[in-house]
């Protein structure tokens, strides 16, 4: 995969994220979730999350396109070079 199209995946999924996130919150309204269940007894934390990790992996992978999946095998690289 190249650069570009791992950027253009990396954005797209991340949109595709947001736009559910906005729907779930909506969801949220029209079922009479007051803004006081959501900011203090954490009714929207699926939504914040829904928000918060695809955007994050989306500039992640633009800012290092080469590493495409590399961040999920590095923590069973790091094990076994220690275990050996």
């Amino acid at each position: 995969m190249k650069a570009r199209t791992s950027t253009r995946l990396a954005w797209s999924l991340a949109l595709i994220s947001t736009l559910l996130a906005a729907f779930a919150s909506v969801l949220l309204v029209v079922n009479g979730v007051t803004l006081r269940d959501i900011l203090f007894e954490g009714a929207a934390v699926g939504p914040q999350l829904a928000l918060t990790f695809p955007i994050v992996g989306a500039i992640i992978a633009s800012r290092h396109p080469v590493t495409r999946w590399g961040g999920s095998s590095a923590p069973s690289a790091s094990l076994r070079e220690r275990c050996s």
